[in-house]
C-alpha cells in the first residue's frame, strides 16, 4: 500500500527534515514529525517517483542521519545505533557490527568502500559493515560533520577545523576485510579464574588500545585490569582476585579502533 508523504494542514513547522538521498533510483527521506502524544518521532519513507511514498525503516533505528549505497547495498547511518544495511532495496534492515554503535553524523560511498564520519573519527568498511577501521592518518580534528568524494579524494569537513581530504588509492590499499582490530572470531579466547588469579586472554591484528575492565553484577565498576596498547598478536592478562568476595562478575573488553565490545561473566567461589 501506497502512503502519499504530506506536511500536516497549516503546519509545515511540524516536520524536520534529516536527509534525503537517491540510491538505486529510489529517493529516501529521513525526518523527524512532531505527533500528539509521542512528541517527536523519527520516519523513514521511500519514493520511486517522490509523489508517492512508502515507510521504509523494517528494522531499523530510524533516527538516519544519512545514506549511501555500494554494490547494491543499502547503507543507513544512525543517530544513536551505528550503521544499519539493506540487501533488498530498503525493505527491510539490520544493523552492521555491534560494536560499532557510534553517532554516525554522514556516510559516502567510492570504490566499494563505505566511510562513516563520527564524532569520533572516521571509520571505513569493505565487507558490508562486518568490521570498521579507524581512518587516522593526517586527521586532526575527529568530529566529523560531513563527506564527500571525487573520482580522487574523500573530503572530510570537520567540526572547528577545516576540510581534509585522503586520496581514495590509500584507503583502496587497506585489507578492510582482512585486518579489523580484533580477530574475525571472537577475539577474547581465554576466560578462567583459578588459584586466585584472573586470566583473560585476546587477539589483535594490529598495534591496538586495548581496554579490560572488571564488574560486579550491580554494574559497579571494580577494577581497570588494563588499558594500554598491545602490538600484534595473543596477550593473556594476570589479575589478582585476593581481594574480591565471592561472587558472580563481568569481565568488559574494549578496542578503541574498531569500537568492539565484549562481556564475559566469571564467579569466583
Amino acid at each position: 500500500m501506497r502512503d502519499a508523504l504530506r506536511l500536516p494542514e497549516n503546519s509545515s513547522a511540524n516536520i524536520q527534515s534529516k536527509d534525503i538521498d537517491v540510491l538505486n533510483n529510489t529517493l529516501f527521506i529521513s525526518f523527524q514529525r512532531r505527533e500528539d502524544d509521542a512528541g517527536w518521532v523519527n520516519h523513514v519513507y521511500s519514493s520511486s517517483d517522490g509523489e508517492y511514498w512508502t515507510q521504509s525503516d523494517q528494522g531499523l533505528s530510524p533516527a538516519v542521519n544519512s545514506f549511501a549505497e555500494s554494490n547494491g547495498v543499502f547503507y543507513a547511518g544512525t543517530q544513536d545505533s551505528g550503521v544499519f544495511i539493506s540487501t533488498d532495496n530498503g525493505n527491510n534492515w539490520k544493523r552492521t557490527n555491534k560494536g560499532f554503535d557510534a553517532r554516525i553524523s554522514d556516510l559516502v560511498s567510492t570504490r566499494g568502500i563505505v566511510m562513516a564520519g563520527t564524532d569520533d573519527g572516521a571509520y571505513i568498511t569493505g565487507d558490508r559493515g562486518k568490521t570498521w577501521i579507524e581512518v587516522k592518518e593526517g586527521l586532526k580534528n575527529s568530529r566529523i560533520r560531513s563527506l564527500n568524494a571525487n573520482e580522487t579524494y574523500i573530503f572530510a569537513g570537520t567540526e572547528g577545523a577545516g576540510v581534509y581530504r585522503i586520496p581514495i588509492q590509500e584507503l583502496s590499499a587497506l585489507d578492510v576485510k582482512k585486518k579489523p582490530a580484533f580477530s574475525e572470531h571472537d577475539p577474547v579466547w581465554a576466560l578462567s579464574a583459578a588459584h586466585g588469579l584472573l586470566s583473560v586472554g585476546f587477539s589483535v591484528n594490529t598495534r591496538e588500545q586495548v581496554r579490560v575492565d572488571l564488574y560486579n553484577l550491580s554494574g559497579k565498576h571494580i577494577a581497570a585490569i588494563a588499558n594500554k596498547s598491545f602490538p600484534e598478536g595473543k596477550h593473556i592478562l594476570k589479575w589478582d582476585t585476593a581481594t574480591l568476595a565471592n561472587g558472580c562478575y563481568f569481565v568488559k573488553i574494549k578496542c578503541k579502533s574498531d569500537k568492539y565490545r565484549n562481556s564475559l561473566m566469571f564467579i569466583k567461589q
